[in-house]
């Protein structure tokens, strides 16, 4: 087996390499400016009201006394609130993106009550990711056993392969018996957090069979494999002597670090909302894989690029970590933004009618712009300046609320995971 490189013999339905060159051509391929295109300013003015609408949306959050009432106040900043287009806010009209978080909410505390307020909020947002494929394929926005079983898998698998207080000989371990329970062979659970994951896996099957929704079960391999491959990423032997060499800047080098990395981050992105798709939909044809690779090395890209001086500090690389510190991310950023255009361009170029390429182009330069200027060590001051203008809330005001934040959850989990709960 190529190191980085899924075994092909067990993918009969799905093309891997073709995807993945397909994704290295189009981010090896963003050239020009993208903040030449339209993308929104928002003046002082307009940045302050901003900021009072999401300050009155966090106090009436934090009165209402029942689930209904928060529903109400949360789809009425959705609807008529200042974060997203007139095009962009048409698609919290579909009811079915309440009902599906309400439905969710409801099975996790069916299934699981004791868990973790951050956990929650990892699968939730898999849940969300799903929902927004729902509405791009155009089929019910509702969360069925399949994604729940999914979003749940995240929280029982991907915090235990990042947890760098497991040793890997033992995560490998673990990775071996779930890659036989997703071949369709019965393991025994030898802890809870595998009967929690087996659990999930069974959720899976009862909603699609192995018989005649093989991709399903082949994209699930995929995203399993390519979380095992990322642990490469981890601090280890190899990693110490890159580290150690971190200051080094001959290009060849840095170029060599690069490869490696884009491989295994596109692998792990792309596998994971590939998995999303075929868990909405059963099949996909070869545009809709493509969007949903595609759409999910832009998620992990992004996601690596909000956590970079996180991920450096751990020694977890990343194309964005590999350079903290070393100089600016400005280039990173905007081959980013670029490539997000083309990913939701190409998909929806031709699908008339369609809301979804505004809203989500507006969800995506929302968390790129606001990854830059919680980071503002990682960029130049122009960069920090230039990102400022189109973000719809000051650089101060985000910092605050980010802080504040965290306050609440630590809070939260002082009081008791319950607790956490009841705004649902």
């Amino acid at each position: 087996m190529i190191r980085g490189k899924p075994d092909s013999f067990i993918y009969h339905h799905l093309d891997i390499d073709k995807m993945h060159r397909q994704a290295l051509n189009l981010w090896e391929g963003v050239l020009g400016d993208p903040w030449s295109g339209a993308l929104r300013k928002y003046d002082k003015k307009e940045k302050a009201e901003n900021e009072r609408a999401i300050l009155q949306l966090i106090k009436k959050m934090e009165e209402s006394k029942s689930k209904e009432k928060t529903r109400n106040i949360l789809e009425g900043f959705l609807l008529e609130g200042p974060l997203f287009s007139p095009e962009g806010k048409e698609i919290f009209r579909d009811p079915g993106f309440f009902r599906s978080s309400e439905d969710f909410i409801t099975k996790v505390r069916n299934y699981d009550p004791e868990i973790a307020k951050e956990e929650i909020g990892q699968a939730f947002r898999n849940v969300w990711i799903m929902n927004l494929l729902q509405k791009s394929f155009e089929i019910p926005v509702e969360c069925t056993e399949g994604v729940f079983g999914y979003s749940m898998l995240y929280p029982y698998t991907d915090n235990f392969m990042d947890d760098p207080g497991i040793e890997k000989k033992e995560k490998y371990l673990a990775c071996d018996r779930v890659h036989r329970r997703l071949l369709g062979n019965r393991e025994q659970a030898e802890k809870t957090e595998e009967a929690k994951i087996y659990d999930m896996i069974e959720k899976i099957e009862a909603t699609f069979s192995r018989e005649l929704h093989p991709g399903v079960f082949e994209s699930l391999l995929y995203i399993h494999h390519s979380q095992r491959e990322s642990l490469r990423q981890q601090s280890s032997p190899l990693g110490e002597n890159i580290w150690k060499n971190e200051l080094r800047t001959e290009p060849q080098e840095t170029e060599l670090q690069e490869k490696p990395l884009l491989e295994i981050s596109f692998h792990k992105g792309g596998a994971s909302v590939l998995a999303d798709g075929y868990l909405v939909k059963g099949t996909l044809n070869e545009e809709e894989r493509i969007f949903c690779f595609n759409y999910g090395v832009l998620l992990q890209m992004a996601d690596d690029l909000q956590d970079c001086k996180e991920d450096y500090e751990n020694r977890h690389r990343t194309l964005f970590s590999l350079d903290y510190g070393k100089k600016t991310l400005d280039n990173g950023a905007d081959r980013l933004i670029g490539f997000a255009e083309k990913v939701f361009d190409m998909y929806f170029a031709n699908k008339e009618g369609m809301r979804m390429n505004y809203f989500l182009m507006e969800n995506t330069l929302l968390l790129i712009l606001g990854s830059v200027l919680m980071n503002p060590a990682a960029f130049s001051e122009a960069y920090v300046q230039r990102a400022e203008i189109h973000f719809p809330v000051s650089q101060k005001f985000l910092e605050i609320q980010q802080e504040g934040l965290k306050e609440k959850l630590k809070n939260q989990e002082q009081r008791g995971v319950k607790d956490s709960l009841e705004i649902w």
